[in-house]
Order: C-alpha cells, then structure tokens, then sequence
C-alpha cells in the first residue's frame, strides 16, 4: 500500500454526480457510512455511533477510457440503489475550505479523493475494511492523545508537493519525543468524533519515527 493511502468499505447513503462543462470526466461525491467505530484510550472505551468519511470518486464516460466499464458499473450501482456498499481501495485525504455561513469563520473540510477504477461496489458488506498507513512530521502532540501530523500530498493543480496537517488520536502511551519528528503511522479513518462533532481524524496505535 502507498503511504498516505486507505482501503476503506461502507454503505452508500448520498451521492452526486458532477461532470466538467462539455467534458466526458467528472467525479461523483459520495457519502459513505462506516461500521460503529470503536477505540480504547486512557483505558477508556470510546464508541463512534453513525460514522462516516466522504469520499471523491473521479469518473470517465469517455469510450476509450481504461477505467470506463468500472466507472460505469460504480454509476449503475448508486443509481440501481441495489448494491451500495463500497469499496475503495486508494483513498487519499485531502481538504477543502468551507466558506462561513452569514459572515461566520471559514473551516477546513476533509475528503479521501479516489482515482478512477479503484472503488467497487457490492450487496453486502465485504468486512470491516479501514486501514490506511501515513507518514509525516508531529507537529503538536497532548498528553490526551491528540496530535496534529504535517502530511505531504501532490496538488494536480499545482503540479507540487504540498502539506497538510492531518489531526490523528494515538492510542498508545504518550510519549513527547514524538515532536517534530517524522514518524511512520497506521491507523483508521473517522469523521465523527466520540463526541458526535464532524471532523475527520485518524486513530493509530501503531507509530514509529523515521
């Protein structure tokens, strides 16, 4: 697996389908439902109900396209209604800024972007899927478990390297060194917190400096 990249399964429950103005290529944002999320920290038991990640599928409607009979079948599924839970398997976390409501404060968005043909669907739920593995700086950590990790990514628009600070909860025992180092880290991915708030975030128990 690539670093920075999640295999992920879950059910459908909204989707819309965007295509380029005179384009044959588009994407289709999905919300996806996950599994209950479940994670003990500071020996206590923390259970995620109704989580969620959205995801952005790019799709191709062009006849000669290499991902066209996936995309095809990934479109058919939503519209059907009769196989919607997904598979991707090279979701990448990347953000978007929201704009604030009646003068209110822009925030910070998260998404996993998904490459053509890398998600399929199914009738039923294939197994509890959500690991992805990451790598980057610690550029703030608590003694609660809660850190803030600088993760680098490819902006197609920008054609360069850029970061981005990935929140993430680590559940292994707190250890401060940890700061401003580059550290290699597996985890699952959330968008609901334990305490009901849309954010999304990584849970690792698994954390090595490189």
């Amino acid at each position: 697996m690539d670093i920075n990249q999640i295999i992920i399964a879950g059910e459908a429950s909204w989707y819309k389908l965007q295509m380029a103005k005179g384009q044959s290529f588009g994407s289709v944002s999905i919300k996806l439902n996950l599994p209950r999320f479940r994670f003990t920290l500071n020996e206590i038991e923390h259970n995620v109900q109704n989580p969620f990640i959205w995801l952005s599928v790019n799709v191709s409607q062009d006849t000669t396209g290499k991902f066209k009979k996936s995309d095809e079948r990934l479109l058919d599924a939503l519209n059907s209604g009769t196989e919607n839970y997904l598979i991707a398997t090279a979701a990448k976390i990347s953000n978007w800024t929201k704009k604030g409501k009646d003068g209110g404060p822009d925030t910070l968005q998260f998404k996993c972007e998904c490459p053509s043909g890398s998600v399929s669907a199914s009738a039923k739920l294939p197994g509890i899927l959500n690991e992805g593995t990451f790598k980057g700086k610690v550029t703030s950590i608590e003694p609660s478990g809660k850190m803030s990790v600088e993760c680098s990514y490819m902006s197609p628009k920008a054609n360069e390297w850029k970061t981005r600070q990935v929140p993430c909860i680590y559940t292994g025992d707190y250890d401060p060194s940890f700061l401003n180092k580059k550290v290699l880290f597996f985890g699952s991915v959330c968008n609901v917190t334990p305490t009901g708030d849309t954010k999304l975030y990584i849970v690792t128990n698994h954390m090595y400096i490189v």
